[in-house]
């Protein structure tokens, strides 16, 4: 019995660039086969993402039924805006102009133990150092190590997908800390205009 309660028709989550590329440019067209085009590329993107999304799943899934071989983890940061102190649902003018305390939110699943989240106000680079030092206090609070982590981060070059965090995980794997680490990352995809 939630009569005052309403949902909005648009969600508040950041939406997909490429999404949202394809849709403004399908909108402006007049011609019927770039809209085509632009309805083709945007099914094979989604199609993409439902792809990466069930690999996901399974790996989620192996931690969870065999803890014993596999630990599964995602890692993802929240967009600054949204943690910002203090956060009002609805911005006045006067309340625009406030100053915030800045804080960033990086969050873990780790599937079968629970989920951890990981706060700063933006004291440390939000860089490589951040990813490796969040993914190491992670793994200790980690009973039991297995021999497979399974590890899935965003597509971002400069906190997750770059040299350092790869070094790191190959670290992990030198000193016998896991058998096996399999990193993936979300699809990226720029769209040719």
């Amino acid at each position: 019995n939630f009569r005052n309660a309403s949902i909005p028709k648009e969600n508040r989550f950041s939406k997909c660039d490429l999404c949202t590329l394809v849709k403004e440019e399908k909108d402006r067209s007049i011609s019927v086969r770039k809209r085509d085009r632009l309805s083709a590329m945007l099914t094979e993107h989604l199609n993409q993402q439902m792809t990466e999304r069930r690999h996901y799943y399974r790996n989620r899934e192996r931690a969870r039924l065999e803890p014993s071989e596999y630990l599964s983890f995602i890692i993802d940061g929240m967009d600054q805006n949204k943690t910002n102190i203090p956060h009002f649902g609805r911005q006045s003018k006067t309340g625009s102009s406030l100053w915030c305390l800045k804080t960033h939110l990086t969050g873990v699943i780790c599937h079968g133990y629970g989920a951890l989240a990981f706060f700063d106000v933006l004291q440390w680079p939000h860089d490589s150092n951040l990813t490796v030092s969040i993914l190491l206090q992670a793994l200790l609070m980690v009973e039991f190590l297995p021999e497979k982590l399974l590890l899935q981060m965003d597509n971002c070059d400069r906190e997750n997908k770059n040299r350092f965090v790869l070094s790191f995980l190959a670290l992990l794997v030198q000193f016998d800390v896991f058998k096996e680490v399999k990193f993936t990352s979300q699809f990226l995809q720029y769209m040719n205009h």
